[in-house]
């Protein structure tokens, strides 16, 4: 399904694709530690120039 705020038959459905895309976000402890890692590259003079791959120990989820 190429749109989430739509259901199968193509009616907008917001409360679902809400729920998705909710659900879908990272934590707020993965948008940290990236960034974090993002400043500490641009304070040695590096730049990150791909995905960081990050996978949560306790779940096995991978967020990149």
């Amino acid at each position: 399904m190429d749109n989430i705020f739509k259901n199968a038959e193509g009616y907008p459905d917001r409360v679902a694709g809400r729920a998705i895309k909710s659900a879908d976000k990272p934590p707020e402890t993965v948008s940290w530690l990236i960034k974090t890692y993002k400043e500490l590259a641009h304070l040695l003079g590096y730049e990150i120039v791909g995905r960081i791959p990050l996978r949560d120990k306790d779940t096995g989820r991978v967020w990149r």
